[in-house]
């Protein structure tokens, strides 16, 4: 009898034993899975922000893009009214090449006269000049700046501005409207007038 409750002791105890370890290895194998499926989901979560961040970063770029432009884009309206602002002024100068170097080496149209070199504009102006020593030009408001035409790179700046001329002997006085056509040397960092259009 001694011996067989040794035996089902021993047997028992082993039982047990072999319970505690299926147990042991259940749970191990669900800590695993556990961590796995944190690891899995942490992974998933870190995707995701970075997706977010990557979209953010991209809306961001975007923008900055879009200002970077639109700021590009008012300092050249900006520079383009100033420039045309310093092409009417300069009529009341004495200087002819000050507004001569403000023309490109061609010019399509100039008052009417087509194909104008810069020397030929240049010989204009001294003969203005010396035609009325007496010059006075005022802007009327802002210049505006026209939308530029589909395809094209140069721009159109419209101003209106009040003129007093003598020769000396006759005054003319009175308002002008000039349409000047523009566009960026090749460098891109100056303006030079490719056209003028004026209407009284």
């Amino acid at each position: 009898a001694a011996a067989r409750k040794m035996a089902e002791d021993k047997a028992a105890a082993e039982l047990e034993k072999k319970r505690v370890a299926e147990a042991a290895a259940a749970k191990k194998m669900a800590d695993e899975k556990a961590a796995a499926d944190l690891e899995k989901k942490q992974a998933a979560e870190a995707k995701k922000m970075a997706e977010e961040k990557a979209a953010a970063d991209k809306v961001a770029e975007k923008r900055h893009a879009e200002v970077v432009a639109e700021k590009a884009q008012a300092d050249q309206k900006l520079s383009a009214e100033k420039f045309v602002a310093r092409y009417v002024t300069s009529g009341a100068s004495d200087d002819a090449a000050e507004a001569a170097g403000l023309f490109a080496d061609k010019v399509g149209s100039y008052f009417g006269k087509t194909g104008m070199s810069r020397e030929q504009l240049l010989a204009d102006r001294l003969k203005y000049i010396q035609n009325y020593p007496e010059r006075s030009y005022v802007l009327k408001g802002e210049p505006s700046m026209l939308p530029a035409k589909e395809g094209s790179e140069a721009v159109q700046v419209e101003t209106s501005f009040e003129y007093d001329i003598s020769d000396g002997t006759k005054s003319y006085k009175g308002t002008s409207k000039v349409l000047v056509t523009l566009q960026l040397k090749e460098g891109g960092n100056a303006w030079e007038i490719t056209s003028v259009e004026e209407s009284k």
